[in-house]
């Protein structure tokens, strides 16, 4: 009996649709494009994370950055509770170094904006970071010329700079800027690298900016020692969670907290973005 009573549906159905043609026809071309409009929908998500986590992984997948609480989660104005919490010190990076086994390296750092200048050339405003050995390590950077800076240079707080390569594009347009002195604010500073060109990420140029020792960026532009940024790397991209649970206790330490306080801190990964 099944059989026949699917085949009698069919025959119905079919029987409609040629009585009704226009309205079948309607109805078809409805569920096409409602399916074609879900399967373009489907791929433009995916292409979108696939663009998302290839940007992410040029500001380096497994570095885990330190804030005073979790962007994520925040909307709006900030509460009173959240806007006072304390600023990071070279102290919480030290302790770190010196307790954490599963973090391969540390990074303290600090940022201003800035306009550039060489010769009769003005740059737009740029990120002037302060960075400090590790840096580059840190977020997978590299120079595209030149070299990095030295330990004396660090220590000393010295006068140059690594410049962005749409940076360089724009001051140095044919010239090499390696050797050369440019002008941040009222400062001399020599060129000594130019870093190797990284893309964007969520349409904010990652090559537009230009790094000096952490020293001088305090000295020359206002940067204080008690308002640092924080990152870090694991020893391997597997040992993420372990570095994370290593760094919470250190700076759980060092920050003065009881075993009953809440995090007066955010760990942020890759994940925390996508």
């Amino acid at each position: 009996m099944r059989p026949n009573l699917n085949l009698e549906i069919l025959r119905l159905a079919w029987a409609s649709l040629t009585a009704h043609r226009l309205r079948g026809g309607l109805t078809i071309l409805g569920i096409v494009i409602g399916i074609t409009s879900v399967t373009a929908m489907v791929s433009l998500v995916e292409g979108l994370n696939r663009s998302v986590q290839g940007q992410l992984a040029n500001l380096g997948s497994d570095v885990i950055r330190v804030r005073r609480f979790d962007t994520a989660v925040v909307m709006g104005e900030l509460p009173d509770s959240l806007r006072n919490r304390r600023q990071f010190t070279a102290e919480d990076a030290q302790a770190i170094r010196e307790s954490a086994p599963s973090v391969l390296a540390v990074t303290t750092y600090s940022r201003t904006q800035e306009t550039l200048r060489y010769r009769d050339r003005d740059s737009r405003l740029t990120d002037v970071t302060g960075v400090d050995r590790d840096y580059l390590r840190v977020n997978s950077a590299s120079l595209g010329e030149g070299r990095p800076f030295t330990e004396t240079e660090i220590r000393g707080g010295a006068r140059v700079v690594l410049v962005g390569s749409e940076v360089a594009e724009e001051l140095f347009s044919g010239v090499d800027p390696v050797g050369r002195e440019m002008t941040i604010r009222d400062q001399k500073f020599r060129v000594v690298g130019v870093l190797a060109e990284r893309g964007s990420f969520l349409g904010q140029s990652l090559d537009r900016q230009v790094i000096v020792p952490l020293g001088a960026l305090q000295r020359y532009f206002g940067g204080s020692r008690e308002r640092l940024n924080i990152s870090a790397r694991p020893v391997r991209p597997e040992l993420v969670e372990q570095a994370k649970e290593e760094m919470i206790e250190s700076l759980r330490r060092t920050r003065g907290l009881r075993p009953a306080d809440d995090n007066d801190f955010a760990l942020m990964t890759q994940e925390n973005l996508l």
